[in-house]
């Protein structure tokens, strides 16, 4: 019984480690980042690019790969039984003075199993206009690439950006039927910002 436990105890103790490189942030600044109520106030820079000069009071810079599996019932035949993937993404922020510039680039290999009744790969978007499988029970592999950057600076009481964010999809199956779905979605968006008090 012992031995089982030290087996289970090792085993969750290596699914869970993380890797961690070197933070070149000294531990005040992303306190005073991270709890700045400019900060904090920021979400709207998601939808107004203007909004973005508060997003950070520093540059920062990210790298994050992960690997992603779920299986069980499908709750949607549509959607399928089960799928793994793994993806890539790496962001950037730089500040430099009155400018800002941001991007991100990301990758994701998934696989899809048993979907049923569904050959379309944006099911969600435009359900119930899709195209019906009746075979189905093939793994449908995709591939997903996706590009953004932006730019805004600030005047005085005043913020300008502009952002252009584009995403594609492949899916594809290697069995018969041979679907081979190509969807992009392309996003410009620009925005002004007033900033009502100095502070």
């Amino acid at each position: 019984m012992m031995k089982n436990f030290r087996l289970i105890f090792i085993l969750l103790l290596s699914i869970s480690c993380r890797v961690f490189a070197q933070d070149s942030i000294p531990i005040t600044d992303k306190l005073q980042n991270n709890l700045s109520p400019v900060t904090t106030f920021s979400s709207v820079s998601e939808y107004n690019p203007g909004a973005k000069v508060y997003t950070s009071l520093v540059g920062l810079s990210d790298l994050n790969i992960g690997y992603e599996k779920q299986t069980g019932k499908a709750g949607l035949l549509e959607a399928g039984t089960a799928f793994d993937d793994y993806a890539f993404s790496a962001e950037s922020y730089a500040k430099t003075g009155k400018h800002h510039i941001w991007g991100k680039a990301s990758y994701m290999n998934k696989r899809t199993n048993n979907i049923r009744w569904n050959e379309s790969s944006d099911y969600y978007n435009i359900y119930p206009y899709v195209f019906a499988d009746s075979v189905g029970g093939n793994n449908l592999n995709g591939e997903k690439y996706s590009f953004m950057g932006g730019y805004a600076q600030e005047r005085n009481k005043i913020s300008w950006g502009i952002q252009l964010d584009y995403w594609a999809l492949m899916e594809y199956r290697k069995t018969d039927p041979r679907p081979q779905n190509n969807t992009s979605n392309l996003i410009f968006s620009t925005g002004l910002n007033y900033k009502l008090a100095d502070k």
